[in-house]
């Protein structure tokens, strides 16, 4: 069975002697294959992959000569494309392969990823039923693709749509074996994903009368629209809180935020009038892809910032995802507030490792990986101190209507959890660095919560 899925069949004895040439060198194409596979992105095994790939260079040439067979790399796509139509019905998207994909190879395998993506929405038929979040994932992979390849992609003489593969060979100029390479990297890391939990339908039933309308999405939505502009604003307030080096100009932004925040979460959560059922609809799932190095102490940080906006996250360490579940504004308000800590934090390691030289225990992992957890410790006790002041203050205006439905909400949020991950385990701690510990305590105590919302107060 070849890796496309098609069964080999044994050439007739008394055919031509190339027909039964060709029989034998696309057996020993998907044997090599199969190996290649096996050998792909392991170290230890570095001689044998590359081993493997010349061999598949040699007959590679033999089956360009006139040969009907099909080619080792176009194997090897249409592998790949029908691994990825698979993958999107157990829950992956666009970004989530990208993400792993950039984990596991260099920057030009993640490239010919996003070409086989692309291709694979193409001949799946369904591209005027994409729903318009995952054509943005797309042609946000796209645009991070180097202008000089798009260029040559644009004017490759056949369609990157029908043969991706071959078409970013000539646009990034790859020699055989590299091309070759490349896909095997590829479909190594991808072949054996395992399902995540489904965020959207996906494309099988992807049908333009599929989903009607929901009011109370519809309503959820208009709400949405009208708050675009204050969000906007604050966005704007943060990149000035992470941009100052003036702890009190960036005591003033944040002020601002909170007060925006405030009225913009609160005001939401008072407003909505769901319960039961209808209210469970309306809590969502978002992915967050943890980058490389310290991705399970980041993570921490994600978790105690969630907490404080009643957003549960779930990590997945095998592939650095956290899920978060929450309602969409508290999911946004989440989002904003982890990403400007995020850049706080990682310019505050920087500015310490500076500080204390290149050769001191600054620059170890072992106190990296302290100062990250310390950091999101510290920021989760301050973040709970502030979520405590801002629901008494919240409450003199709402009254005692405010904590039930409060907590009405945090059950729909864990209900909704249990249904998609089941039975889950904590994060198993680990012994840390004293000092490193120490310093993230001291970059959170100087860190601007300039994003924020009703619950969170400076």
């Amino acid at each position: 069975v070849t890796p496309t899925g098609q069964t080999l069949g044994m050439a007739s004895t008394y055919g031509a002697t190339n027909t039964v040439k060709s029989a034998d060198t696309l057996t020993r194409v998907n044997e090599l294959i199969a190996e290649g596979l096996a050998f792909a992105g392991e170290s230890a095994h570095k001689r044998y992959f590359n081993r493997t790939v010349d061999e598949l260079v040699d007959l590679d040439g033999e089956l360009a000569a006139g040969s009907a067979e099909r080619r080792p790399h176009e194997l090897l796509e249409a592998s790949t494309l029908t691994r990825l139509s698979a993958l999107w019905e157990s829950g992956w998207q666009p970004f989530d392969v990208a993400h792993v994909v950039r984990r596991a190879c260099n920057p030009r395998v993640a490239h010919l990823a996003i070409c086989a993506m692309r291709a694979e929405l193409q001949q799946s038929g369904r591209v005027s039923l994409a729903p318009a979040s995952w054509l943005s994932q797309l042609a946000s992979l796209q645009a991070t693709l180097p202008q000089t390849q798009v260029s040559r992609l644009e004017s490759c003489p056949f369609d990157p749509m029908d043969a991706p593969f071959a078409a970013w060979q000539r646009a990034d100029r790859l020699s055989t074996a590299d091309l070759l390479e490349d896909a095997l990297l590829l479909l190594s890391t991808i072949r054996f994903l395992q399902p995540l939990s489904i965020l959207m339908d996906p494309p099988s039933r992807w049908n333009a009368n599929s989903v009607p309308p929901n009011p109370a999405e519809s309503a959820a939505q208009d709400r949405k629209v009208a708050s675009e502009k204050m969000l906007a604003t604050v966005r704007a307030l943060l990149a000035k809180a992470e941009g100052t080096n003036y702890p009190a100009e960036a005591e003033a932004f944040a002020a601002k935020a909170q007060e925006l925040m405030t009225r913009y979460s609160i005001d939401a959560a008072m407003l909505d009038d769901r319960h039961g059922d209808a209210l469970a609809a309306g809590v969502r799932a978002q992915r967050f892809h943890l980058e490389q190095p310290y991705a399970k102490e980041k993570v921490s940080l994600l978790s105690v910032v969630g907490s404080a906006n009643r957003v549960r996250i779930v990590f997945q360490d095998a592939y650095a995802i956290a899920h978060a579940v929450g309602f969409e504004e508290d999911l946004e308000v989440t989002d904003l507030l982890y990403t400007s800590l995020l850049v706080q934090a990682s310019r505050a390691i920087t500015s310490t490792t500076a500080v204390a030289g290149r050769s001191s225990r600054a620059s170890s992992p072992a106190f990296r990986r302290a100062f990250w957890l310390a950091y999101a410790n510290r920021i989760g006790e301050r973040l709970e101190e502030a979520q405590e002041r801002a629901q008494s203050e919240s409450q003199s205006t709402y009254g005692s209507a405010l904590v039930p439905l409060l907590q009405e909400r945090s059950d729909a949020v864990t209900a909704r959890v249990d249904e998609m991950f089941g039975k889950l385990r904590q994060m198993k701690s680990r012994r840390l660095d004293a000092e490193g510990w120490f310093a993230g305590r001291d970059a959170a105590e100087s860190a601007s919560l300039a994003v924020a919302n009703g619950r969170l107060n400076r």
